[in-house]
C-alpha cells in the first residue's frame, strides 16, 4: 500500500485503511492487515509527528512479517 504525506496527518484514518486494529493508540496486526507499505515522499525531520508516524508503521509492518 502507497502512504501519502497527507496520510500521515491523520494516524487514525491511515490506521484504519491498513485494515489495523488499535489498542493502545498502536497499530495492530490482524490477519487482514498489509504486509507492506510504500512511502513514495519522506516527511521533512522538523515535522516530527509525521516521522513518530512512519516509525510506528515501520514497527507495524516488521512485526507483521515476523
Amino acid at each position: 500500500m502507497s502512504v501519502s504525506l497527507d496520510q500521515l496527518k491523520a494516524p487514525e484514518l491511515l490506521h484504519k485503511s491498513l485494515a489495523a486494529k488499535l489498542v493502545v493508540g498502536m497499530p495492530f496486526k490482524d490477519f487482514p492487515t498489509v504486509d507492506s507499505i510504500i512511502l513514495r515522499e519522506l516527511p521533512l525531520i522538523d515535522d516530527s509527528d509525521a516521522v513518530r508516524i512512519c516509525l510506528i508503521l515501520l514497527c507495524f509492518v516488521r512485526r507483521r512479517s515476523l
